[in-house]
């Protein structure tokens, strides 16, 4: 899709903006960011030293501080209620660990995404003040709209306390004490303007944070309030809220502490990413490594292992959180790529709307908001995923937007066909009752509001670009100005820069599954070119001719290598007089996945085929591979072999062909393009077994077919390689144990004699010559085994 590069207006910054920020070029991207008084980029240039508001102008925190103090005095069982993504984890982490720490009576609840959704609710209330005796629940990220839930508890004398950072409603729940800055008089009217707006962006752990800075002022325990800062800057980060104001001091404050080894858990967790600590951290690292991690947990699972990865200091534990919570994402990846490619297919083949709406009853609820958004990003419309909610029959949506579309206003505007709704402008949900409202109704309604608010526009999707910069100016001295605005997150992205002309040299793709790009290119034709590297990810062709020009829009990057370092241009977009000609038809690129170092993943893999509308086949031979498996219903009802494979879009490889030819006739059987490697045992095959084998399987087939079978049906009954069995029945021959008395191709018919000793076998000529065969199918196999995942050739 060709999107509009919109260069962003110019201004010319005054001599003390610039002397403020050290340079005319870091004062053009400061004033760009709306900092355009010498205080303003002063605080922002230096956030460490940013001053933070009281905790305490919030008006009810003095009641709530003085309640949880009341409870840890009395040792009442004090509930945090959190919520099952990043920030309500984090949130959880927090608040936990502070009120342990201050030696209250504490346990921690998170509602599973899939049974109970956010939020409060009635039956894991009854079980927290019956089971568990709370006298005192304290939300995190989350309560706000929890009318109902909150007169419930009361009812049984159970006091609640809200922190939360979500849009309020006019009607509040009476809770003992609520703690959001967005709700009707919850913060002092003498704030400054900017005090209240540094205070409506904290995110769900920023709010847990102020409470939790509250309780520790109370008790003059300030150093504690730093080990804190990690969970605040994680939180921050994956709740995608702006870092800037007060946002911006923790995420910088948090990240130096992580950076310092000051928690183990994150660290670990980064490390398992393939970050290098001495390198630093970046906001970048916390958004694609860890937060992911995080919220792949509360999508599949529970988020028991997230929460104790936070919160314990039992390392053993944590090392064992780290390695479950990477299962659980490479799942997560799984089933997105599947999600998406199912969801692909049938964009395709419906008309054109201005809004994507699909449903799959099968699709998984914690799956479909991360597909959505890779909806968006491709087709630049706004999507609606649905999905049944087998716990309720419900329909359950997850949406995403574009920049042009309110998404809670459209889903307002249709209120009444949905049992209740929420969301943002560019993030939503909603549920609705299938029984009451078809899902065309609420496809063609959605359409038709979007349809209004669009009017005829059409939708390009655009990149701003703060400046366009000559070859010349991308060097280090650049790096070092754009590091000065880190951390980067919303609200302070990371800088984008425009360069044109420069020359291809070459390219190539790269990546597990070949579908990124590494370029080189250079800034002209002359002796005295400057070169570059870029890489384009997420492409995996590039139409355009070697030595033509082309022009760029990027953000540049330091990378280190062996402590070399070197400046890589990351691409947002292209442009060529040959990107939109000469455009030649594409074959995809087969995709690769390694899951050959996961072990108890069986019930996972079981609930994924379960739930997946892609075709797959499980390829196993090995009897005591197929026995393994056959616990499995969804596993075992996919088993197929050399003799029955047949066409389908994935391949999991629990058992590996013996050689490169059966590889190959595999792969044409199935026209598969997805292909997923299992954790297998290569063992070398035992040749005195596989006579005996071999032998047997003869002496059957002339008492009980008429001496007829096939070298094909014993190659694949054994896991061997047709060579291994014609040479089995040439040694046989040979020492006159059978005599093959017809052979049409691969079928044969045979008159069994009698058997030998296994020493008169070894003998045989031939043997030397099975063994090196039997060498090439363990060679083979460990090949498969062994090699990363994006050099195995298919």
């Amino acid at each position: 899709m060709n999107k509009i590069w919109k260069l962003k207006e110019n201004k010319k910054p005054s001599q003390e903006i610039i002397n403020t920020a050290g340079n005319e070029l870091l004062a053009e991207l400061l004033l760009q960011r709306g900092l355009d008084t010498v205080q303003k980029i002063t605080n922002f240039l230096n956030p460490s030293k940013m001053k933070i508001t009281s905790p305490f102008v919030f008006t009810d925190m003095k009641k709530a501080v003085s309640r949880i103090f009341d409870a840890i005095e009395k040792q009442e069982k004090i509930i945090v209620y959190g919520d099952f993504d990043a920030d309500g984890v984090t949130s959880t982490a927090l608040l936990f660990k502070t009120l342990s720490h201050l030696g209250a009576n504490v346990e921690y609840y998170i509602p599973n995404r899939e049974k109970e959704n956010h939020g409060l609710n009635t039956k894991a209330l009854v079980k927290l003040i019956s089971k568990h005796k709370a006298k005192l629940i304290i939300t995190v990220d989350c309560g706000v709209s929890d009318v109902e839930q909150v007169s419930f508890s009361k009812q049984f004398k159970t006091d609640v306390i809200i922190t939360d950072h979500h849009e309020a409603p006019e009607n509040l729940p009476n809770a003992f004490a609520i703690i959001n800055p967005k709700a009707i008089n919850a913060l002092e009217k003498d704030l400054s303007i900017e005090e209240i707006e540094s205070l409506n962006e904290l995110a769900g752990v920023g709010v847990a944070f102020k409470l939790a800075c509250a309780l520790l002022e109370e008790k003059k325990d300030y150093d504690f309030a730093q080990d804190l800062l990690p969970f605040v800057a994680l939180g921050t980060i994956a709740d995608v809220v702006p870092v800037l104001y007060e946002n911006r001091a923790f995420v910088y404050s948090g990240l130096k502490l992580i950076e310092n080894g000051k928690h183990y858990g994150i660290t670990k967790l980064l490390e398992s990413c393939g970050y290098e600590i001495k390198n630093g951290i970046s906001s970048e690292n916390i958004a694609f490594g860890v937060a992911p991690r995080i919220n792949a947990a509360g999508r599949l699972d529970t988020v028991d292992c997230a929460i104790k990865l936070l919160i314990s200091d039992n390392k053993s534990e944590i090392d064992f959180c780290v390695q479950e919570l990477n299962n659980l994402n490479r799942i997560r990846q799984d089933l997105c790529d599947n999600i998406f490619s199912e969801a692909v297919t049938m964009v395709q083949n419906e008309t054109p709307h201005n809004s994507i709406i699909l449903y799959n009853p099968q699709w998984h609820i914690g799956i479909i908001g991360i597909v959505a958004s890779k909806l968006v990003e491709k087709f630049y419309k706004p999507v609606f995923l649905m999905t049944k909610d087998p716990n309720t029959n419900l329909i359950r949506c997850s949406s995403r937007s574009i920049p042009e579309i309110h998404l809670r206003n459209v889903i307002a505007e249709n209120e009444e066909l949905f049992e209740y709704f929420g969301g943002h402008s560019q993030a939503a949900g909603l549920v609705f009752d299938p029984t009451k409202t078809k899902f065309e109704t609420v496809k063609e309604k959605l359409n038709n509001t979007i349809s209004n608010y669009l009017d005829g526009k059409k939708l390009n999707p655009s990149i701003l670009v703060d400046l366009e910069l000559k070859p010349q100016d991308i060097n280090l001295e650049l790096i070092e100005n754009i590091n000065k605005l880190e951390p980067f997150a919303e609200g302070n992205k990371a800088p984008v820069f425009m360069t044109k002309n420069l020359i291809l040299k070459s390219y190539k793709t790269m990546g597990a599954n070949k579908n990124h790009l590494k370029i080189f290119c250079e800034s002209d034709k002359t002796n005295n070119s400057k070169p570059f590297e870029c890489v384009f990810w997420n492409h995996d062709s590039l139409n355009i001719p070697e030595g033509k020009e082309f022009d760029i829009v990027f953000s540049p990057k330091l990378n280190v290598f062996n402590e070399i370092s070197t400046i890589q241009l990351d691409l947002q977009d292209i442009k060529s007089e040959y990107t939109n000609n000469n455009k030649k038809e594409e074959i995809s690129s087969p995709k690769l996945y390694d899951h050959r170092k996961k072990t108890d993943i069986l019930n996972q893999i079981n609930d994924y085929l379960m739930n997946t509308k892609v075709s797959t086949s499980v390829f196993a031979q090995d009897k005591k591979i197929c026995s393994s498996l056959s616990t499995y219903p969804e596993i075992q009802t996919k088993i197929k072999n050399r003799k029955n494979i047949s066409k389908c879009s994935q391949i999991m490889f629990f058992d590996y062909p013996a050689c490169e030819n059966q590889m190959k006739e595999i792969i044409q059987k199935t026209g598969a393009n997805i292909f997923h490697f299992m954790n297998y045992n290569n063992k070398k095959i035992d040749a005195q077994e596989l006579i005996k084998n071999v032998s047997g399987m003869l002496k059957y087939v002339d008492s009980n077919k008429n001496g007829e079978t096939n070298i094909f049906d014993i190659s694949n009954f054994l896991s061997i390689s047709d060579d291994v069995t014609e040479l089995c029945l040439d040694i046989l021959e040979s020492l006159g144990m059978i005599n093959i008395l017809e052979k049409n191709n691969q079928n044969i018919k045979i008159k069994f004699n009698h058997a030998l000793e296994f020493s008169k076998i070894k003998e045989n000529e031939i043997f030397d010559e099975l063994l090196n065969e039997l060498e090439n199918i363990y060679n083979y196999r460990q090949k498969l085994c062994t090699l990363p995942v994006e050099e195995i050739c298919l």
